[in-house]
């Protein structure tokens, strides 16, 4: 199926008459590629940093790509890693890609050590750099190899609340639990609650919110469209604001949000995981409102209160 879907995003960042759309699929392409044809074109891309036609990459999308390739070709990590160093010119990126680029290398040690040094909350200060260094360390394409860092990441959430911006817990799970699908992953989450039967409620509910796909995604079935229960009939929302929607569906569905209060339409794109995410502006206080998510075959329609 990834063959398919690869070929569809691919349609879409060449094909659409949408910039916006054309971009938007191809980070999606870059987050799913795992066959030889894709990721030796994303290979070339990188390589000779010309963007798809109509689809402007900037340099923060070249050093995502590197990152991705040195992923998928180990033999070639270290080479893509120093040239794509070499062609960063602003001094922060440059630190920060000094920060990341470990969590890419194919020598466990070196991952292991980038895993240890993130435990130290001096080295968690630039928390964006963290979460993505933390998220690479756990890439779908590690799979096993990543499992021991979820219980020692988990017992460290809530220092990172006391320690962190009020938004970092958040990213730290997604961070850590956005790229495993494993029986194994949910069964250590389980483990953990099950010792931490006391764990604050609100911390632990950031946990079970970004590792809800452990439980869903691997019981979906082609094209099928979940919601969290957040996400339901009756639920509210903050007028005169841009309200996040998520959830999850086949990797690579194109999720179509529609609402009864614009003639605009909002879509994403689900990612590897399935998971998909995207932003809708909300009216002023109002009853009788609907959006309807469509996904595929698909469709779900959700009553909604405005405050």
């Amino acid at each position: 199926i990834i063959p398919k879907i690869e070929e569809t995003l691919w349609n879409v960042t060449t094909g659409s008459p949408q910039q916006s759309f054309r971009l938007q699929a191809f980070r999606a392409y870059m987050g799913i590629a795992a066959s030889e044809t894709a990721l030796e074109r994303l290979y070339k891309i990188w390589n000779e940093q010309k963007s798809p036609a109509g689809c402007h990459l900037g340099e923060k999308d070249y050093i995502n790509l590197s990152y991705t390739l040195a992923l998928n070709f180990p033999q070639k990590a270290k080479a893509i890693v120093s040239e794509q160093l070499s062609r960063i010119s602003n001094p922060d990126r440059v630190q920060e890609y000094k920060f990341v680029s470990p969590s890419v290398s194919p020598d466990e040690a070196v991952r292991d050590s980038l895993f240890n040094s993130l435990l130290e909350p001096d080295n968690r200060r630039i928390e964006p750099w963290a979460s993505a260094a933390l998220g690479y360390l756990n890439h779908s394409s590690r799979g096993e190899q990543a499992l021991k860092y979820i219980r020692p990441a988990l017992e460290e959430m809530k220092e990172i609340q006391k320690t962190g911006d009020i938004f970092f817990p958040r990213s730290w799970a997604k961070a850590l639990l956005g790229g495993h699908t494993s029986k194994n992953a949910g069964k250590i989450v389980e483990e953990f609650f099950a010792d931490n039967p006391d764990y604050p409620y609100m911390l632990g509910l950031k946990i079970k919110q970004q590792a809800w796909h452990l439980k869903t995604v691997q019981q979906q079935t082609s094209g099928r469209l979940k919601l969290p229960s957040l996400i339901s009939d009756n639920m509210v929302l903050q007028q005169k604001t841009k309200a996040r929607i998520w959830g999850w569906s086949q990797p690579g569905d194109i999720i179509t949000i529609t609402t009864s209060w614009s003639r605009k339409s909002f879509s994403a794109i689900a990612d590897g995981s399935g998971k998909w995410i995207t932003h809708i502006k909300t009216p002023e206080h109002s009853t009788g409102q609907s959006m309807e998510i469509l996904s595929g075959k698909n469709k779900e329609r959700i009553e909604i209160l405005f405050l």
